[in-house]
């Protein structure tokens, strides 16, 4: 297992995604501090989100196909939508993403190369 996301709750606790093989398998897992998630082991979605309530934040950490060309997030920052990219790290087979946004709700948008829309989350805190 070695860490391929990362990100840090508002109090410095970390939030990571986790990457080992289990036989033929790729499998992630998920951690807050020392406490492990569930695993996802070989993904077929084109997004696989992890997101954790941070106080006014939401910290998430995932997984997105080779498909994945990009990864839009919308936030609602003082009543109005506000979007940037997240970058994606290669990790073997697939992609990672780790950020954090401020406000109660976030979106993400993942497209493809040819800039079409591959699936839509809505994440709470």
């Amino acid at each position: 297992m070695h860490v391929v996301a990362a990100d840090a709750k508002e109090n410095g606790t970390p939030v990571t995604l986790l990457a080992g093989r289990r036989g033929a398998a790729t499998c992630f897992v998920a951690t807050v501090g020392l406490r492990l998630g569930h695993a996802a082991c070989d993904p077929t979605a084109p997004l696989t989100v992890f997101h954790v309530a941070d106080g006014p934040f939401v910290d998430v950490v995932g997984v997105a196909r080779t498909d994945v060309a990009s990864i839009a997030e919308t936030v609602q920052l003082e009543g109005k939508p506000s979007t940037s990219g997240v970058a994606l790290v290669p990790a073997g087979r697939y992609f990672t993403f780790g950020w954090s946004a401020r406000g109660g709700a976030a979106t993400l948008t993942a497209r493809d190369a040819r800039n079409r829309i591959l699936v839509r989350v809505h994440l709470r805190r």
